[in-house]
């Protein structure tokens, strides 16, 4: 038996007619591609489909005109500029803006082993030491190279987590950038909803979030999470949420896709589906992504093992179990 999700609609008025910011449903796109890539007027008009996108950061570099293109289509767009908070990249950071970071790393920076030797923590990178001033280096960078343009609505940090030894130094980093950008930017984190963490940031991304291949536990888990996660921050809350193939490239898993949908609109996060951790540079869109479902009437809501959620124009209904549920 496989789980079920689906999306009831009335579609008593036409899209174009539920195009306010409160309306549903909300999509997100993490798009890591840059130069040749957002210049087709193709591409900036898919990518202008979604209501958030999180880019590399040296786009600021090599396609400025995306951005002015991009929001002339949506002006409520929010783009978000991707920025890892450990990890160099030395295959694809020749750019001029990372060429103007690295300046000002110091050597003692760099996280290194007993050897003395850097330390990679992915292929093709080496790993700065949260533990350093590379935190407030990164804060400062992140205000006066990046948000400075006038060009991004705020900042995506990837690659966050609350390992005991560097949650401390996460923490530090997300306060100094908070101070340096003030209240009105988004602050986007990748990975981890550590309380510390929570009266800094606007949210987080769900990256992998649990789908259809999850244990009902794990769905439930990660789901109350998500579920929970607004009330904690200190911040108004943006949080994305992205399901995705596990690398496989299964584009038409309607039921995957769908699943992971219908249990984004359970909350007020941003849905998106792509590829995996290996490739995040998809254009998918669905047609439940242009479901006019109005503003939510409330809060979900779980009946026995079953999950729902009312909106203005439409309902959204989550089995997350492998065994079949009657519903009202």
């Amino acid at each position: 038996m496989k789980r079920l999700a689906i999306i009831l609609t009335s579609l008593l008025f036409p899209v174009a007619a539920l195009a306010a910011n409160g309306d549903f449903v909300r999509t997100s796109n993490y798009y890591l591609m840059s130069g040749s890539a957002l210049e087709s007027a193709s591409t900036i008009a898919s990518l202008a489909g979604f209501d958030l996108i999180v880019i590399p950061s040296e786009a600021q570099v090599y396609n400025k005109p995306f951005f002015s293109a991009v929001r002339k289509l949506n002006p409520d767009i929010i783009i978000l500029a991707y920025v890892p908070t450990v990890s160099w990249n030395n295959a694809f950071w020749s750019d001029p803006l990372h060429a103007q970071m690295k300046k000002g790393i110091r050597p003692d920076w760099w996280l290194k082993d007993e050897r003395g030797g850097r330390v990679s923590i992915w292929p093709n990178t080496n790993a700065l030491d949260l533990n350093s001033g590379w935190t407030d280096y990164l804060a400062g960078f992140a205000k006066t190279s990046i948000m400075d343009t006038g060009l991004w609505d705020g900042i995506f940090y990837d690659e966050v987590h609350d390992r005991a030894d560097w949650e401390a130094g996460y923490a530090r980093l997300f306060a100094a950038t908070r101070s340096k950008l003030g209240s009105s930017a988004i602050i986007l984190t990748n990975g981890s909803s550590s309380p510390s963490f929570a009266p800094y940031v606007n949210g987080r991304m769900f990256e992998t979030f649990p789908s259809t291949g999850d244990a009902t536990s794990v769905w439930n888990w990660q789901t109350k999470d998500y579920l929970s996660l607004p009330s904690k921050l200190g911040h108004d809350a943006v949080i994305a949420v992205n399901v995705n193939t596990d690398n496989t490239g299964a584009q038409t898993n309607y039921q995957k896709m769908r699943f992971g949908l219908a249990t984004t609109l359970l909350g007020d996060g941003y849905f998106g589906y792509d590829f995996g951790t290996q490739n995040h540079a998809q254009l998918w869109t669905y047609d439940e992504f242009a479901t006019p479902l109005g503003a939510p009437k409330g809060s979900a809501e779980q009946t026995s093992n079953v999950w729902k959620r009312e909106y203005e124009q439409g309902e959204t209904v989550v089995n997350p179990t492998n065994v079949p549920q009657t519903v009202k």
